[in-house]
């Protein structure tokens, strides 16, 4: 992973300049859950890219995928496997991608939106299933 790329996630999608932190340790501390964050979510990329047809349940919990697919899709049926292409793609379309063939997978920050959208959907899922 190049050194710019990672620095990019930091400034302009996790916001790290603009935190109102004013103790080292908090700064410190923050700082280091932020990368971890940007780390993850270049990894998923990366990955999908690398190992694309790898089951999405090495990334998601089952419950998880179940809730992404169905609400992706607008659907409720619900696969017997799901793949890493697939979550990938279905996060995209939860971030407000419009999906044509033509513009093949998500980046960055397309996963990073719908990791949020997920995470909120997640925190309502026993209203969903």
């Amino acid at each position: 992973m190049e050194n710019r790329t990672f620095s990019f996630h930091l400034k302009k999608w996790m916001q790290i300049e603009k935190n109102q932190a004013r103790e080292y340790e908090r700064l410190k501390f923050l700082t280091l859950l932020y990368s971890v964050i940007a780390l993850q979510i270049l990894n998923l990329t990366y990955l999908g890219k690398i190992c694309p047809e790898i089951s999405s349940e090495i990334v998601f919990d089952k419950e998880e995928w179940k809730i992404l697919y169905c609400c992706a899709r607008k659907t409720k049926e619900i696969p017997e496997t799901y793949t890493l292409k697939e979550a990938i793609y279905d996060l995209g379309i939860l971030s407000g991608i419009k999906g044509a063939p033509s513009d093949g997978m998500p980046g960055a920050r397309s996963i990073c939106q719908g990791l949020e959208v997920l995470c909120s959907l997640l925190a309502y899922r026993k209203y969903m299933l």
